[in-house]
């Protein structure tokens, strides 16, 4: 069995996960900075989160030495739905209601024009979609106003939700073993779910922007990119064929990348820029990032080294609060420049700004108040226990 403590690399991974989408965001207020395929890459990190996320809840909850509360009956793992559902909540909940306080407070000071998305078209909406919002329920609204009004980065939290969800019950389906044959089912099952609804769109007349957008939203849909994390994690977990390398396959993974990432910026249709893109996540990004996962925990070199080194855990660590704050700033920025250029300077020192309140955010808000849940949580569910 792999040793669990390498996983820390993926943790590192996740940091760059945050910063290549908040790059990619930034890219409006320099974009001389660097070819922009490189900053479309940084944008599929959501699609990275997706697949770790599927891994590393694998590797915790499929293995029964190393998850509390989980035991094995006829090799089906059995997850203590409670305690699963108390510590995923504690870590999602506390810095998610954070980031959609500090956009009410923002839009009360500066105004909506910090929005960076189209108002509601009536109060009684807008409350909806705020409603939603506090619930996590916005990705499953196909409506801008809805899933970017209030804080664009969290419709991906509310997919991720919906992936907890499903998690304890595709844990136990005895065909996601992680053989090939699992793969190839798994990428045909989801195909086939694309390929319909992209023929509703057709056939509804909703074959537009907001509704291929909305298809790489939809938690179905993006069930895809976390199952095949569970995929790699067991295949990984039961292989004898795969050994430990000194970083070749990484970087080979990250070669790879970045060519698609430069042939789909080349030769994707201009006229179909939304299709395209989804169709690159779906059939190229998810098994390209399901690699790189692979490649990682096999590392022994340098590359895993670095990543499993104190400050890049810390920074990965921290890449949940980054990954959610920065979505805010950029809009007031962008209003408060209103049309100026800024300089290199400024956004780098903008951008490092943010990394240091990322890690104050996880340090003082995220782990304090996610350990007191976790422990209020469960105390309270043992006394409810003991009275039945």
């Amino acid at each position: 069995m792999l040793n669990a403590a390498r996983v820390e690399q993926l943790t590192g991974l996740r940091f760059f996960a945050a910063l290549g989408v908040l790059l990619c965001h930034f890219y409006v207020l320099t974009p001389h900075l660097g070819p922009k395929f490189l900053f479309d890459l940084g944008g599929h990190g959501v699609t990275l989160f997706f697949v770790l996320s599927g891994f590393v809840l694998t590797w915790r909850y499929d293995a029964p030495d190393q998850a509390i509360g989980l035991t094995k009956v006829s090799a089906v793992p059995q997850i203590d739905l409670g305690a699963f559902a108390a510590v995923r909540f504690a870590r999602i909940a506390p810095v998610y209601w954070l980031t959609l306080t500090m956009v009410l407070v923002a839009y009360g000071v500066f105004g909506t024009g910090v929005a960076m998305s189209t108002r509601p078209p009536s109060t009684a909406e807008g409350l909806g979609g705020l409603v939603l919002n506090a619930l996590a329920l916005q990705a499953w609204a196909p409506s801008e106003h809805v899933q970017q009004f209030w804080n664009a980065p969290g419709w991906s939290i509310s997919a991720e939700m919906f992936f907890y969800f499903c998690f304890p019950w595709l844990l136990r389906l005895r065909w996601l073993s992680g053989s090939i044959r699992s793969f190839v089912l798994a990428m045909a099952i989801f195909s086939a779910f694309l390929g319909l609804y992209l023929w509703i769109l057709q056939v509804s007349g909703h074959w537009d922007a907001m509704g291929l957008a909305f298809a790489a939203r939809l938690p179905v849909l993006g069930l895809w990119p976390f199952v095949m994390g569970i995929l790699c994690c067991r295949l990984l977990r039961h292989s004898r064929h795969m050994r430990p390398h000194q970083g070749a396959l990484t970087l080979l993974a990250v070669t790879l990348l970045i060519a698609v990432a430069w042939a789909i910026d080349k030769w994707a249709p201009r006229e179909a820029p939304h299709l395209a893109l989804l169709l690159a996540s779906h059939l190229l990004y998810v098994p390209l990032f399901a690699f790189l996962i692979v490649s990682l925990v096999l590392d022994s070199g340098p590359i895993a080294q670095w990543l499993s080194s104190p400050l890049l855990v810390l920074l990965g660590n921290s890449s949940y609060a980054l990954y959610l704050l920065h979505w805010l700033p950029l809009g007031i920025a962008l209003w408060w420049l209103d049309d100026s250029a800024p300089s290199l300077l400024g956004v780098s020192l903008g951008i490092s700004g943010l990394v240091m309140l990322s890690i104050l955010v996880y340090r003082w808000f995220e782990t304090p108040l996610r350990l007191r849940l976790v422990a209020l949580l469960l105390k309270g569910r043992q006394n409810l226990q003991r009275v039945k």
